[in-house]
């Protein structure tokens, strides 16, 4: 039996459409982080609660990647204004994150909820809305293999 040289030529030889690998991804993993979160489920029965749902951007996703990227802000912690060439969803894992786009009205995300960054928006705020504890999120960068996860604007 010849196996595939790679999960590329795999997933071409099952001809699984590619959003339903990248939706099937991230239920996993957001499962995952949610029951690590919770703790341990011996006898109990398992329940699923939709916490996000967003259209996506009209784009193929052909020969493109995702990247999860844990970004970590100390007490009163901030990235300078940015922007992503692609879309990308942040869990918050812990804390509290302060989140404006360009042209819409600032945000507060506790831990469990997530976001949403169309492609080529500004990210005019991301920052700890603490001063005394520290925030953390999972952001999973959609985009073409040759752009950068993260543009300074």
């Amino acid at each position: 039996m010849d196996l595939p040289a790679s999960p590329f030529q795999a997933y071409r030889q099952h001809m699984i459409p590619r959003r339903d690998v990248l939706e099937g991804l991230f239920k996993t993993g957001m499962a995952a982080l949610g029951s690590n979160m919770l703790g341990g489920t011996q006898n109990q029965s398992t329940q699923g609660n939709t916490v996000f749902e967003q259209e996506l951007p009209p784009v193929s996703l052909d020969h493109w990647t995702v990247t999860a990227v844990e970004v970590n802000y100390p007490a009163g912690g901030f990235s300078e204004p940015h922007r992503h060439p692609g879309f990308v969803i942040g869990y918050v894992l812990e804390g509290e994150i302060r989140f404006q786009l360009k042209d819409q009205r600032e945000k507060t995300y506790r831990a469990g909820q997530v976001f949403y960054e169309p492609p080529d928006s500004v990210h005019q705020v991301s920052a700890n809305a603490s001063s005394e504890r520290p925030a953390r999120f999972l952001a999973l960068i959609f985009k073409k293999p040759c752009a950068a996860n993260s543009i300074p604007n």
